[in-house]
């Protein structure tokens, strides 16, 4: 049979999942024209689809032997290589495949993957590079830009990664949810021998209610609360397990079955809670856009109309993905505030643990979570400031402060808002409110 032919129904089969009787036709093939340097890497191509990666790094060797320009034959040993966790090799293959052909029109892909290779050997610098160029070859991939977020977070560049996040969502509504290898880990590497399997995550975007739900739950007799928001799930793999088991041996020394944690920012990464702690549980809070934005522009960050808007937009985007997850509770801080009891026994039967009215007398043991003192500061021009702000109010009672948007925003900053979120009012179940 003429190698043509060999060629073309092993593709067939190929395509068809036949993969032994490919495997054994490319055999044939290269029998009858063994120079043929294609053939290696058809055969190779399949038996790595067959799992059979040690012939398959054989196979794309051989055929880097017969062609040492072979881009491809280096861009296969490197996603072989750093599937297995063999960062190292990962990296030398990969960055060969770039050196033999800078022109590659896939090149981005190449680049992603040298990316995500730095990151798990901790070259974190020279992984912002590589993402960064892959932006610069191809600026619509969503993926890319989570990527190079992920990588921003562990080089402590927080509000550089934030941003790379929504410009994804704003890509790719969907991206959050959407598997990322970039944030798997061996497990067999985790000592979890006193770990806490189902500890609660409490996000959403910041000013939905957050701290005032952190210490509801906290005074639940079950849950130690953390009292300050750690940001750990934007830290390297190693400070992520080590404070998990940290907080596991605070909260097993308090006699408590588990602990509950309250970053509002962890909104962005959800996914990566899941491969620490796979039993984990979300309260997702969620808030009318118009009285967030008048919060949160009384942070210097956010004294622009259109940032605070932006920052309510992306961080419930964000969460949007994930709101009918088993794991993940969406609650309402308007909901919360004016019927708390029926809202908070929902919440409590979603982590399957009884409800006790008692938790909302929360504010009877003061709490200095954020600041030394519980007074209310008379301005908000600090950080200091809002800090104490955020500190009075998880000791007041609960109270409804719905509507301030009504005195507070402009009708100029209403049509503003309108025009920019109403949208995503809609979407987020806010349809029939009013101005």
């Amino acid at each position: 049979m003429k190698v043509q032919l060999l060629i073309k129904i092993a593709n067939v089969n190929k395509r068809s999942g036949k993969l032994e009787e490919a495997i054994e036709l490319y055999q044939q093939a290269i029998k009858e024209h063994s120079s043929f340097y294609l053939l290696h890497t058809l055969l190779a191509d399949a038996l790595a689809e067959k799992g059979d990666w040690i012939n398959a790094i054989v196979s794309y060797h051989r055929a880097i032997d017969l062609n040492t320009q072979s881009a491809y034959s280096y861009f296969q040993l490197g996603r072989i290589f750093y599937k297995h966790r063999i960062y190292d090799l990962a990296i030398i293959n990969f960055w060969k495949s770039i050196e033999v052909n800078p022109g590659n029109y896939q090149l981005h892909l190449v680049y992603n993957y040298l990316g995500k290779a730095l990151v798990k050997a901790n070259q974190l610098s020279e992984a912002i590079c590589s993402f960064k160029k892959a932006i610069e070859i191809n600026p619509n991939a969503a993926i890319y830009y989570y990527n190079l977020g992920e990588s921003l977070s562990q080089k402590n560049c927080n509000q550089e990664a934030w941003e790379c996040f929504y410009k994804a969502i704003k890509i790719d509504a969907s991206i959050s949810s959407i598997e990322k290898d970039i944030y798997q880990i061996d497990r067999s590497k985790i000592n979890e021998t006193a770990s806490l399997s189902n500890p609660i995550f409490i996000v959403g975007c910041g000013h939905s209610g957050t701290s005032i739900m952190l210490n509801i739950m906290g005074s639940h007799p079950s849950i130690h609360p953390i009292t300050y928001e750690s940001y750990i799930l934007t830290k390297t793999p190693g400070q992520i397990t080590r404070t998990f088991q940290e907080w596991d041996n605070e909260c097993l020394k308090y006699q408590k079955q588990r602990w509950i944690e309250k970053t509002p920012i962890h909104v962005l990464y959800l996914q990566k809670a899941f491969v620490y702690r796979p039993n984990c549980k979300f309260i997702l809070m969620i808030r009318d856009g118009r009285d967030v934005v008048c919060s949160l522009r009384q942070r210097t960050k956010y004294s622009n109309l259109i940032s605070a808007i932006d920052r309510w937009i992306y961080d419930n985007l964000a969460g949007f993905p994930y709101w009918l997850h088993p794991q993940i509770q969406v609650v309402r801080y308007e909901d919360l505030v004016t019927n708390p009891e029926n809202t908070l026994q929902r919440v409590f039967d979603f982590l399957e643990e009884y409800y006790t009215d008692k938790v909302l007398d929360y504010y009877q043991n003061p709490k200095l979570w954020f600041s030394s003192e519980i007074v209310k500061p008379q301005h908000l021009e600090t950080a200091i400031d809002h800090k104490n702000l955020r500190n009075w109010q998880i000791n007041q009672p609960l109270f409804d402060s719905r509507g301030r948007y009504k005195s507070e925003l402009t009708d100029d900053e209403k049509k503003i808002f309108q025009e920019k979120a109403q949208v995503y009012m809609k979407k987020f179940g806010y349809i029939n409110e009013k101005w």
